[in-house]
């Protein structure tokens, strides 16, 4: 019986994931191909963070997965400013394959967040 060969990446999954905030902005939580993704900058500053609704992506489960959404800020009323987004870095952790990185770019400049690797408190 031949052995089965795994990737040199040692990434095979059924699915890669990406943690976002959960709607009361407590914790974070896995999500798989999100139509919608909150995460907070660095230290848990809105600054440098991303509040993405109404995302549809191209592709997933890829090593780089591409999409369009609409970057609310976080603040009311949401802001609808169009952003091409694309979530790349996978890598396990927790159990899990996930991405590490989220680059949303828009008109206005391009704001790349450091995702969280197991789900958690914000």
């Amino acid at each position: 019986m031949a052995a089965l060969a795994v990737p040199a990446t040692g990434l095979a999954a059924k699915h890669t994931n990406i943690l976002c905030l959960n709607k009361a902005g407590t914790k974070y939580v896995v999500k798989y191909r999100p139509g919608s993704c909150a995460h907070f900058g660095p230290g848990g500053a809105f600054a440098g963070g991303v509040n993405l609704k109404h995302i549809h992506w191209r592709s997933w489960n890829r090593p780089s997965v591409t999409g369009r959404a609409k970057e609310c800020g976080f603040h009311l009323p949401c802001e609808n400013t169009k952003v091409r987004i694309r979530a790349y870095r996978r890598r396990r952790a927790c159990g899990r394959i996930v991405f590490t990185r989220l680059k949303a770019r828009s008109s206005f400049g391009t704001t790349v967040v450091r995702l969280k690797r197991c789900p958690g408190p914000a």
